[in-house]
């Protein structure tokens, strides 16, 4: 695995600094989108994790938002502006060697390498996931546009996965089948293709003209229960989340319990491990990382309503 040789980064393996990072970033994350208008939520487990725990679930290393279409461009831009210069948001569209078809919105003077993740896509920043929010096809088109972001995503997840390097892995017949795809996935335009044709399927439908959204990036969420109304989105508040504060939609019930049945009942102890399938680095010289890492304390002291 690839290593940072920079001698003022130092590795950060506890998972505790690791939530205290993400708090600085999604706090930081919160102050741009308040200051300039924009909507979104927690979702998935860090929703979970808002209600459950009023913080990041203490197994999880990650966090998931999602925003409107339309505010997720706005948000891209505004990073890219310089509204924060610590933050950076990592654009499907103009990133070279990004492997995802979504934004991540990263914290500088941080390096992650993904373990799973092909070697030149592999690194990036601390980031949190920022997923949006899309228009659903009509009835009629439904089918064939969920058939095929699904194969898209298979083929964006087999072409960026590494290839394990067991021998019991090695020695299977279709180790060689597996390579040759990866080879004829590669040669089509690799990730950046799978990508492009992901994002215009996306595109063919207007996000103005459907009151029902979903994300439609990857292929588990090709599933009803995954829709929201776009009011949602008008309908959000403040709730604590550890040392910060950030957005939660009003109906996060029902939301939840569609998607996760009984989410306030914790998995058994033995499914509480956390995933941390990445290597951490930071700048030693950056004094407010070094500062967060044993506790987050909010520096930037704004509050709204």
């Amino acid at each position: 695995m690839e290593k940072i040789t920079d001698k003022n980064y130092i590795e950060i393996s506890d998972d505790f600094k690791i939530q205290q990072l993400l708090y600085l970033l999604l706090d930081k994350f919160h102050c741009v989108c308040e200051m300039n208008g924009l909507k979104y939520s927690l979702y998935f487990g860090s929703l979970i994790g808002a209600i459950r725990h009023k913080a990041i679930i203490p197994w999880d290393d990650d966090i998931d938002i999602v925003m409107p279409r339309p505010d997720y461009n706005k948000l891209i831009s505004i990073i890219n502006n310089g509204a924060d210069n610590s933050l950076i948001a990592y654009d499907p569209n103009n990133e070279e060697k990004y492997a995802y078809p979504f934004v991540k919105v990263g914290l500088k003077n941080t390096v992650l390498i993904e373990k799973t993740v092909i070697k030149d896509y592999s690194k990036i920043s601390l980031y949190i996931d920022v997923f949006p929010m899309d228009a659903i096809p009509p009835e009629n088109e439904k089918h064939r546009s969920n058939l095929l972001l699904q194969q898209l995503r298979r083929e964006h997840d087999f072409y960026c996965t590494k290839l394990s390097l067991s021998p019991v892995v090695w020695k299977k017949p279709f180790i060689l089948i597996r390579i040759i795809k990866k080879l004829f996935l590669y040669l089509r335009g690799g990730v950046e293709r799978i990508n492009r044709a992901t994002l215009s399927e996306i595109d063919k439908y207007s996000y103005d003209s459907s009151s029902i959204i979903t994300y439609r990036n990857t292929s588990v969420r090709c599933s009803q229960k995954y829709e929201i109304e776009k009011k949602e989105f008008d309908k959000t508040h403040l709730t604590q989340f550890g040392p910060i504060y950030c957005r939660i939609f009003d109906e996060y019930d029902a939301i939840l319990k569609r998607i996760f049945g009984d989410y306030m009942t914790p998995p058994p102890k033995t499914k509480q491990v956390s995933n941390h399938d990445y290597s951490l680095y930071i700048d030693q010289t950056d004094n407010i990382l070094m500062q967060c890492i044993d506790g987050y304390r909010r520096i930037i002291q704004i509050h709204f309503k």
